[in-house]
C-alpha cells in the first residue's frame, strides 16, 4: 500500500469511526462552553475543574463559596440515560458537594446540568472526583477531578493577623498598622520570639539573665552585691 493509499485508508477508517460513535448515544460534558475530557485530571480555570483560591482567614462555614454549572450533552443520535451523577471528596473534609443533580434521559442534541459547590471548611487544597454513569457504550463512566484552595488572607504586612479585612496585628505584636511593638515589654525580635537581654526563660521571660540581678526589670544587684549591672562587688566589705 503506498503512502497516498495508505493515508485514504486512515481518513475513511477515521470517518466510519466517528459515525460508529455518533451513530448511538454519546456524552459530552463542558462548563463555561469549554470542553471537559473524558477522564480529565487535569484542572483549568476557563472550564471550571479548578475553582480557584478563596481567602477567608480562620473564619470555615457550610455555606458555599463557589458555584458552578455543568452541561451534559448527548451528541449521538439515541436517547443518552444518565443513571445517576456522584461526588467523592479526597480529604477529610468534603470541600466540594453536589448543589443540584441529574438522573434520566437526554434526546439527542439535547442537554442537562448539574450545580457543584465549594465551601471553605478548613484550610488546604480540596479535590474531589465526579463521576457520571450513563449509557454510553463507550464511557459508561464519565470522570473528571475538580479543584479548590482554601487559603489564609494575604495580608501585605506578615505581622498583621490572618483575618478577613486584615484589620489586626497578630498575637505577639501591637501598634496596628505597623504591628513592629512587641505586645509583651519582655520580649524582642522581629517575630517577638526572644526575651530582652536582660531576662531568660521565653516565653515568661521571668528569670534574670545574670544570676546576681533581681526585680520585676532585672535592673538591680541582688541585696549581697553592688555595682550594677556587673553586681561583682560586695555589699558588705
Amino acid at each position: 500500500m503506498n503512502v497516498s493509499a495508505k493515508a485514504k485508508w486512515v481518513a475513511v477508517m477515521a470517518i466510519l469511526l466517528v459515525n460508529m460513535t455518533l451513530k448511538g448515544q454519546s456524552l459530552s460534558l463542558t462548563s463555561n462552553n469549554e470542553v471537559i475530557p473524558f477522564d480529565s485530571r487535569d484542572f483549568n480555570l476557563s472550564n471550571n475543574t479548578d475553582f480557584g483560591d478563596f481567602d477567608g482567614g480562620l473564619n470555615f462555614s457550610n455555606s458555599v463559596v463557589q458555584e458552578h454549572t455543568y452541561t451534559i450533552e448527548n451528541i449521538g443520535s439515541s436517547e443518552l440515560v444518565i443513571s445517576a451523577i456522584s461526588i467523592q471528596n479526597f480529604n477529610s473534609e468534603d470541600f466540594f458537594s453536589l448543589r443540584s443533580t441529574f438522573s434520566g434521559t437526554i434526546q439527542p442534541n439535547q442537554s442537562a446540568t448539574f450545580t457543584i459547590g465549594f465551601s471553605r471548611l478548613a484550610l488546604g487544597i480540596g479535590i474531589a472526583k465526579v463521576t457520571i454513569g450513563s449509557n454510553d457504550p463507550n464511557r459508561a463512566t464519565f470522570m473528571f477531578l475538580v479543584k479548590g484552595d482554601s487559603d489564609l488572607c494575604e495580608c501585605p504586612n506578615p505581622r498583621i493577623g490572618n483575618f478577613p479585612d486584615c484589620d489586626e496585628c497578630l498575637p505577639g505584636f501591637r501598634g496596628f498598622p505597623d504591628c513592629t511593638t512587641c505586645s509583651d515589654p519582655k520580649h524582642t525580635g522581629t517575630a517577638c520570639d526572644s526575651c530582652l537581654p536582660q531576662f531568660t526563660n521565653y516565653p515568661e521571660c521571668n528569670q534574670c539573665a545574670n544570676s546576681k540581678h533581681t526585680g520585676a526589670d532585672c535592673d538591680s544587684c541582688l541585696p549581697q552585691f553592688t555595682n550594677y549591672p556587673e553586681c561583682n562587688q560586695c555589699s558588705n566589705p
